[in-house]
Protein backbone atom coordinates (compact mmCIF):
# COMPACT_ATOMS: atom_id res chain seq x y z
CA UNK A 1 0.00 0.00 0.00
CA UNK A 2 1.30 3.52 -0.75
CA UNK A 3 1.53 6.13 2.04
CA UNK A 4 -0.97 7.80 4.12
CA UNK A 5 -1.16 11.80 4.19
CA UNK A 6 -2.62 13.97 6.61
CA UNK A 7 -3.05 17.52 5.62
CA UNK A 8 -3.51 19.51 8.81
CA UNK A 9 -1.51 18.29 11.07
CA UNK A 10 8.56 7.89 17.89
CA UNK A 11 6.04 8.67 20.72
CA UNK A 12 2.81 9.11 18.34
CA UNK A 13 2.90 13.20 17.76
CA UNK A 14 -0.34 14.41 18.69
CA UNK A 15 -2.45 17.34 16.93
CA UNK A 16 -4.69 18.94 19.12
CA UNK A 17 -7.55 20.15 17.45
CA UNK A 18 -9.46 22.94 18.41
CA UNK A 19 -13.49 23.75 19.25
CA UNK A 20 -15.35 21.98 16.85
CA UNK A 21 -12.19 21.64 14.00
CA UNK A 22 -12.84 19.08 11.98
CA UNK A 23 -9.70 17.19 10.76
CA UNK A 24 -8.82 17.19 6.92
CA UNK A 25 -7.15 13.60 5.43
CA UNK A 26 -5.86 12.88 1.80
CA UNK A 27 -3.99 9.78 1.34
CA UNK A 28 -2.36 8.50 -1.91
CA UNK A 29 -3.78 6.17 -4.01
CA UNK A 30 -3.42 2.37 -3.53
CA UNK A 31 -2.12 1.53 -6.73
CA UNK A 32 -4.79 -0.80 -7.69
CA UNK A 33 -5.79 -1.54 -11.29
CA UNK A 34 -7.87 1.33 -12.21
CA UNK A 35 -11.49 0.70 -11.51
CA UNK A 36 -10.73 -1.55 -8.90
CA UNK A 37 -11.05 1.04 -5.62
CA UNK A 38 -14.85 2.18 -5.65
CA UNK A 39 -14.43 3.81 -2.21
CA UNK A 40 -12.71 4.04 0.80
CA UNK A 41 -13.28 3.61 4.65
CA UNK A 42 -11.88 5.67 6.97
CA UNK A 43 -11.90 4.78 10.72
CA UNK A 44 -10.88 7.25 13.86
CA UNK A 45 -10.40 4.99 16.94
CA UNK A 46 -10.73 6.27 20.64
CA UNK A 47 -7.84 5.69 22.47
CA UNK A 48 -9.60 5.01 26.02
CA UNK A 49 -12.27 3.10 25.22
CA UNK A 50 -11.46 1.91 21.47
CA UNK A 51 -15.04 3.38 20.09
CA UNK A 52 -14.69 3.02 16.65
CA UNK A 53 -16.16 5.98 14.44
CA UNK A 54 -16.87 5.03 10.72
CA UNK A 55 -16.84 7.14 7.36
CA UNK A 56 -17.05 5.97 3.63
CA UNK A 57 -16.42 8.29 0.71
CA UNK A 58 -19.17 7.53 -1.79
CA UNK A 59 -16.56 8.22 -4.42
CA UNK A 60 -12.42 7.69 -5.56
CA UNK A 61 -11.55 10.71 -4.25
CA UNK A 62 -8.38 10.88 -1.98
CA UNK A 63 -9.61 12.81 0.50
CA UNK A 64 -11.94 13.59 3.21
CA UNK A 65 -13.10 15.71 6.52
CA UNK A 66 -14.20 14.22 9.87
CA UNK A 67 -16.25 16.34 11.83
CA UNK A 68 -15.09 16.09 15.34
CA UNK A 69 -16.59 13.32 17.61
CA UNK A 70 -16.33 13.79 20.80
CA UNK A 71 -13.17 15.34 22.74
CA UNK A 72 -10.40 12.35 23.41
CA UNK A 73 -7.01 10.97 21.78
CA UNK A 74 -7.83 9.44 18.23
CA UNK A 75 -5.71 6.98 15.90
CA UNK A 76 -6.97 7.36 12.11
CA UNK A 77 -7.14 4.31 9.76
CA UNK A 78 -8.12 4.11 6.00
CA UNK A 79 -8.42 1.32 3.45
CA UNK A 80 -9.45 0.99 -0.05
CA UNK A 81 -12.85 -1.14 -0.98
CA UNK A 82 -13.12 -2.19 -4.65
CA UNK A 83 -17.24 -3.35 -5.59
CA UNK A 84 -16.97 -6.78 -4.17
CA UNK A 85 -13.72 -6.87 -1.85
CA UNK A 86 -11.61 -4.83 0.10
CA UNK A 87 -8.65 -4.03 -2.26
CA UNK A 88 -5.73 -2.77 0.32
CA UNK A 89 -4.73 -3.25 4.15
CA UNK A 90 -5.09 -0.61 6.59
CA UNK A 91 -3.29 2.03 6.88
CA UNK A 92 -2.85 3.51 10.50
CA UNK A 93 -1.62 6.46 11.72
CA UNK A 94 0.35 5.31 14.69
CA UNK A 95 2.76 3.46 11.74
CA UNK A 96 5.59 5.22 10.72
CA UNK A 97 5.95 2.53 7.90
CA UNK A 98 2.31 3.60 6.39
CA UNK A 99 1.92 6.98 7.85
CA UNK A 100 3.25 10.78 7.19
CA UNK A 101 3.63 13.87 9.54
CA UNK A 102 1.78 17.61 9.07
CA UNK A 103 4.26 17.81 6.07
CA UNK A 104 3.62 15.33 4.10
CA UNK A 105 7.33 14.10 4.00
CA UNK A 106 8.54 12.95 7.20
CA UNK A 107 7.40 9.54 8.31
CA UNK A 108 6.25 9.57 11.75
CA UNK A 109 3.52 8.04 14.13
CA UNK A 110 0.36 10.35 14.67
CA UNK A 111 -3.01 10.82 16.49
CA UNK A 112 -5.82 13.68 16.54
CA UNK A 113 -7.08 15.07 20.07
CA UNK A 114 -10.24 17.53 20.67
CA UNK A 115 -10.63 18.74 23.34
CA UNK A 116 -13.12 18.61 26.04
CA UNK A 117 -15.87 21.68 25.34
CA UNK A 118 -15.49 24.99 27.37
CA UNK A 119 -18.08 25.45 29.74
CA UNK A 120 -21.37 27.45 28.55
CA UNK A 121 -20.95 30.35 31.12
CA UNK A 122 -22.13 30.44 34.64
CA UNK A 123 -20.51 29.25 38.05
CA UNK A 124 -20.28 25.83 39.25
CA UNK A 125 -21.12 25.31 43.01
CA UNK A 126 -20.90 22.67 44.96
Amino acid sequence: MKKFLVMLMLAATIYTMQGNSPVNLAWDDPGNPPGTVDHYEVYLVEDVSNTVHVYKTTSTNLTISIPRPSSGVFMVEVRAVGKTSITSDWCQSTDPNCALLKDGVTHGAWKVFWKPPAPSGGTLTH
